[in-house]
This record gives C-alpha cells, structure tokens and sequence, in this order.
C-alpha cells in the first residue's frame, strides 16, 4: 500500500507509513491484500486540502482551543474523527484532525488486514476477521481516553505506539518523577506523544514537589496542622485498616493564602517549563484522612480547598491548559457551599478498589457511607461499588452547576487493598468487560467525557482486556461478546476461543474471591494442545502465579502467617525466575512490590504488631 497523498504533518506521516510496514511485514496475507492500494490521507484542520475531494460529512475542527473544557471536547471530537471514501484502488481518509487521520488509516488496516494490535511488540499482532470498510462518520465516544501508568519495558515510543493503536490518547506523567529525570527521558516522552498525537498531561501526587518539605523550616504555616502542631507526616485514623498504625503526608494547610500562592505559583512556573503539556492534575498528598485540622480549613471540605486552589491556578497559566481535579478518599465529600464557576476544570470520580460484583447505577445499593464523614474519618473504599453510583449522581449536580467537565478515573490490576475484602486486583485478568461496556454506555449518556484506566500496560496472560476497552472507550458498535469473539478467535480460530472460555471461567471464580482450582486445572489441560511457543509458556506461568497467590489468601484467612511468607517468598522468587519471559507484558516490578506488601504484612500479624507503612 502506497501513500498517494497526505497533508499530515510529517512526524505523523511517519507513524502511518510504520503501521503499514508493520502490517505488511507480520503478515503475507495482509501484505497481497493491500498490494495496489492507494491512500490519500487528508486532515481539514491543516492547509493543503485538494479540491477534488469526495463529498463528505466530516467537520472541520475551529482552529482555536476553547477555553471551555466541554468545548474543548468537542472540538477534539472534531479533530479524531474520519471518514472513509473507496474508489477502486484509492481510499480516501478524511479526517478533522491529525489523530482522526491516524486513526482512519488505523481501520483501513484494520478492516482490510483483520489486525489486532495486540502487545507493545509487532510480532504480538493477531490476524483476524476482515470487514467491510464502513463509510459513514467515526468518531470517539469519549473524547479522551487516557492512561495513568506505562509500559513494562521497551520505552515510551513502544507504549505510545500501542495506546494510539488501540484508541487511547491521553498519557499521565507524574509531575515529581518528571522532573527528576534528566532531559532525554523528557524528550523522548515528548517526541513519542507528538508523533502518535497523545495528550499529555502532568501533575499527580506530586504535592511534596510543589510544597517541597524544605519550606517547612521557613513557613510552618503553611503545612498541615494536627494534635496541636503543624506537621509534614502524622499518624492517621484509618477505620477499616485495624491492622495498620500509619503516618501519612499530611496536606497543606491549602487555606492559608500564602501557602497557596507559593503552591499554584510553582504549578504556573512547572506548566510554563513544559507548555507541551495540555493537562494539569491538581491533586493533593496520596492517602486517607490526612487533611490540615486548623480551624479555617476544616470549614470547608478538601474537595472545596482544592477548588479553590484550581480557581487561583486557573489565572496564572495559559488558557489553553486544562485543570483536572479528582473525586476520591475525603475528596468523595461534596462541597458544603456554592462553588464559583470554572469552565477550565473537569472532575473525575474515582471507583477505588472496586469488586466489580455490580454495575455502579445498578439499583439496590446500600445506605451511602463513603465520602460523607469529614472532618471524621472516611472509609477508604466502600462496602458495596454501587455506593459510586450514588456519588455520581450527587456529583454530577455539582459539577454541572459550576460548569465543568466530568471524568472517570477506573482501576486496574496491581493494587492491593489495605482492607484486605478483595484479593482480585492481583490476578491482571479483570474486570468483566460486559461491565465496562455497560457502564460506558450509561456514562456517556451523562455526558462524560474523560475515561482513564489507572493500570500499568497488562499482556499477562494476553492482552484481551486493555485492547478491549479501548475498543469500547472509543465505540460502543461491538459489544464485549464480540470483541471476545474478535481477539480469540484472531488467535488460534475455533481453538482460541476455546482458550477464551477457560480464561473466562477462571475470571469468573477470580471475582466471586473463590479458589479457580478446577478453572485453572481446565486451562492447564487446553494448553497442552497447543505448541509450546513462548505464548503458550506465558499462559502456564499465569496458572501457576494465580495458584501462588490464591494459596496466600488462604493462608492469610487461616491465620498460618509464617507459611504465607514463605509462600510470599516463593511468589517473589519466581517473578524472578521468569522475568525474561514476562518482561515484555507485565512488570514484574511492579509484581515484586506487591508481594513485598503481602510478605509485610504477613510479618506485622505473626508479631502481632501493627504496620506502619501504608500503600493505596
């Protein structure tokens, strides 16, 4: 296949003409099915647009960027979308902007070739089902879909490669751990992102980097005040955790005006140093009920003291920066008073460490407790998920009122819960994608416009699921049965499927908190009809990881700590083992840390001592 005209600029070129070599070069097939074709990629937000080109109903983006963070959507809706015009041997991608040009040449590839991209790699693509080559408007049905954590190796052009090939662009990067690098990391983030148009954003918990603790000595002040004195850590009540006696950062005393001239002031100077950047995080300190308890900020809810401080923010960087501030912890209580408009902000609600055992709207729900307790402690996740349904609803009101976006920040694998109700997170292999597809639908109706996945990239077992959302965050025109039906039967045709429904099954178990002992022995007997390829090896260490892990949680209800942390051990040593096999689809890092929390936690119960380190 061959370009026979473009008006992206080049760096964008350059990523069309690599998803095609990519294509042709992984399989032969593909490569006769596009031999001949021409492509004539045009993007009507950049000059240069033939006059001959075929009718169409693409809208061409305005070329300034609203203030509003709602218009803003909008136009970036404009920009990603495309449409597709066939005539013989030539095919027409017109698009609003550059991203709806790489996406439109993405599904040319896609329809023509059946290509999944399925890993961070070339040699991971799947072949499956050809389609017809649809010819009416694209488009997203979030406008950003983004992702809070990177890949396990091969640097961000490999990540990023895979997230614009899969629908994602919007990428997080710490503000603290960005700095501390040194420029060619920054560069090659930047360049990455520029290259496949993903939306950077900065900020995250990165308080201590905008309040650095050397201020401390200066300006007591302006940190948080707790049992008499102000602070930078102090020990925290935290309800449903008895085992842990922590100290946590404590949040600035956000009240005080100074402290929150010096605090937004940085934030300006940091945005100003990276104007690439087209989000700021505003978030506080990471941790529960750790907020300042002078007199003037428990007046008002810390949702409250962080709108404020977004409002300050908002008049001392570029209009086009937009301001991100989450719901979530204490931040989940809904403001006392009337917000002051900002149209530059969105908010996203955060589901913490959910069990996935209903639809968030679903009816039947219990009282809600969560987020309803400050200046007392607050729950760190609640009892029953559809408690966020409620929030929503209760949040959806503030937001509109003050004109604001609104946003969904999910979780994924690797998290442990403090609380220790759900051990699921651990196993990658989650959530149920008739979920996400149903709560996609129903937050689109309600006018969200931002869905991030807080999850490192996950191709462990397989990468069913983080290809699968994005499918789902970008278009709601396949259901989850038939994505499923799309990935596994790309891989091995009838028999893949086959490997689906184990797999299936054994997510199934994973979710109900039960031991997949027969699950996992089925799987395990599917596998050894395959050929032993390195595939087929990654899915038989995952049988023996969930096995690993689930004998812990036993081990932890049965109260046998010393033997949970030699199983712990056992965990850690075989991540080890085979993190040359696994490097590539899992951080095995990332992995090690958690079974390090498990093996500390283990230690703190057999010498009946609480632990004093406290990990969301």
């Amino acid at each position: 296949m061959k370009i026979e005209f473009s008006n992206v600029p080049e760096v964008i070129l350059e990523s069309i003409r690599e998803d095609i070599a990519s294509v042709e070069t992984q399989s032969e097939d593909a490569k006769k099915e596009l031999a001949g074709l021409s492509l004539l990629v045009v993007a009507l937000e950049n000059p240069g647009v033939p006059a001959d080109l075929p009718a169409h109903q693409v809208k061409k983006p305005a070329p300034e960027t609203p203030i509003s963070f709602k218009k803003r959507c909008d136009r970036e809706t404009e920009r990603q979308s495309f449409q597709l015009r066939r005539k013989g041997l030539k095919i027409w991608v017109i698009a609003g902007g550059n991203e709806g040009a790489l996406y439109g040449v993405q599904e040319v590839l896609r329809c023509l070739t059946g290509v999944i991209w399925a890993g961070l790699k070339d040699q991971d693509m799947l072949f499956g089902q050809k389609k017809v080559l649809l010819e009416k408007v694209q488009q997203p049905l979030f406008a950003y879909r983004g992702r809070d954590g990177g890949a396990p190796s091969g640097g961000a052009k490999a990540f990023v490669r895979w997230m614009n090939r899969n629908g994602w662009n919007l990428w997080r990067r710490n503000s603290a751990y960005w700095v501390s690098q040194d420029s060619s990391y920054r560069q090659e983030i930047l360049s990455a992102c520029a290259s496949r148009c993903i939306h950077l954003t900065l900020g995250d918990h990165a308080m201590s980097y905008f309040l650095p603790a050397e201020e401390f000595q200066r300006h007591p002040d302006w940190f948080g005040f707790r049992n008499g004195q102000r602070v930078l850590k102090a020990p925290v009540v935290i309800s449903d955790c008895p085992h842990l006696n922590a100290a946590l950062p404590i949040q600035p005393c956000y009240s005080n005006p100074e402290a929150a001239e010096f605090i937004t002031e940085r934030m300006a100077a940091h945005m100003a140093e990276f104007p690439q950047a087209e989000m700021f995080g505003l978030w506080p300190h990471d941790g529960v009920n750790n907020w300042c308890q002078c007199q003037k900020c428990q007046r008002l809810t810390p949702y409250e003291q962080l709108y404020r401080l977004a409002s300050l923010l908002a008049r001392k960087i570029h209009s086009s920066v937009v301001i991100e501030l989450i719901a979530y912890s204490n931040l989940l209580n809904l403001p006392w008073q009337r917000l002051e408009a900002n149209e530059r902000c969105f908010t996203m609600l955060c589901p913490y460490l959910r069990p996935y055992q209903h639809r968030i709207y679903e009816p039947g729900g219990p009282e809600l407790v969560t987020g309803t307790l400050y200046p007392g402690p607050d729950r760190i996740n609640p009892l029953d998920e559809r408690e966020y349904g409620e929030l929503f609803q209760r949040w959806q009101k503030v937001i509109t009122q003050t004109g604001q976006g609104m946003g969904i920040f999910e979780y994924g694998g690797t998290f442990y819960d403090e609380t220790r109700r759900y051990d699921r997170p651990r196993y990658l292999y989650h959530p149920s994608l008739d979920i996400r597809y149903d709560e996609a639908r129903w937050y689109a109706e309600r006018d969200v416009r931002v869905f991030y996945l807080c999850s490192h990239y996950a191709g462990w077992p397989d990468s069913y699921h983080h290809w699968a959302l994005g499918k789902i965050l970008w278009s709601l025109a396949e259901k989850a049965e038939q994505l499923f039906q799309q990935y596994y039967q790309a891989m091995a045709g009838d028999k893949g499927m086959v490997l689906g429904r184990a797999l299936a099954a054994v997510e199934k178990a994973l979710d109900q908190e039960l031991f997949p002992e027969r699950e996992l022995e089925n799987l395990r007997e599917i596998l050894l009809h395959w050929p032993g390829e390195d595939r087929v090896q990654r899915y038989r260490l995952w049988i023996e990881y969930v096995k690993m892990g689930k004998r812990s949680r036993r081990l932890e209800q049965s109260r046998e700590f010393a033997e949970g942390i030699k199983q712990e051990r056992e965990i850690q040593s075989f991540l080890e083992e085979h993190r040359k096999l696994l490097a590539d689809y899992v951080h095995v890092e990332a992995l090690k840390r958690l079974s390090l929390i498990h093996q500390e936690r283990f230690e703190g119960w057999l010498s009946g001592k609480k632990g004093s380190r406290y990990t969301l």
